[in-house]
């Protein structure tokens, strides 16, 4: 008789045991909730060339009459003369970047010393994308005006807020000529003058990231 009180008591404390085991671990439980979050990028495609060529003088000319150069520079420089003519310089922007962009081009020519006894005469003709640009006393009456001209064309090749994703494709090239027959009394009196009349041509092409 002890021993089954025995052998309930323990089976009692076993119960109680297991009861406690069960509380002690649903006490630990908790709320778990997760996530995950990834992500991984390029760097965006730029691509772009831009490319301009300005060889547009030299210092000897062949002729068209004979089969050598009928002007010759007598030292290093270059030279302009009737009869002569060249390419001012060409522009060309390719590529389709990732990213907007300005493209700015920006040109300076210069003519200086276009004069004869204070009165201007610049007998060159410009042609930039196909348009031809001279002083024509109607809608270019100056030097000035025939250099901002020329400018102005160029320029026109420039482009503000252009959107990623856009093909950039573009170009544009010039020339300059001086007839050989044209007025000679003129053209005469520019190659006496002391101090020679000179032309400069200057472009500059940028392509750049809008932040």
């Amino acid at each position: 008789m002890k021993k089954n009180t025995m052998m309930r008591l323990a089976s009692v404390l076993l119960i109680a045991v297991l009861m406690s085991t069960c509380a002690i671990s649903g006490t630990f439980a908790k709320y778990v909730t997760s996530d995950t979050a990834q992500d991984s990028a390029r760097v965006a495609k730029w691509g772009v060339t831009v490319n301009v060529e300005g060889e547009s003088f030299a210092r000897a000319y062949d002729g068209n009459t004979v089969s050598f150069n009928t002007v010759v520079s007598n030292n290093d420089d270059d030279l302009l003369a009737p009869g002569t003519k060249g390419n001012m310089g060409s522009i060309s922007v390719t590529g389709t970047p990732e990213v907007a962009v300005n493209i700015v081009v920006d040109v300076e020519l210069e003519l200086t010393g276009w004069e004869i006894d204070g009165v201007e005469y610049c007998p060159l003709v410009f042609t930039v994308g196909g348009t031809e640009i001279k002083i024509d006393g109607v809608n270019i009456t100056s030097v000035d005006a025939l250099e901002a001209k020329v400018e102005e064309v160029f320029e026109a090749l420039s482009a503000g807020e252009v959107a990623a994703n856009t093909n950039l494709a573009r170009s544009i090239s010039g020339t300059w000529a001086w007839a050989f027959d044209g007025d000679d009394v003129k053209d005469t009196a520019l190659g006496n003058l002391a101090t020679a009349p000179e032309l400069s041509f200057t472009c500059t092409t940028t392509v750049t990231q809008i932040d």
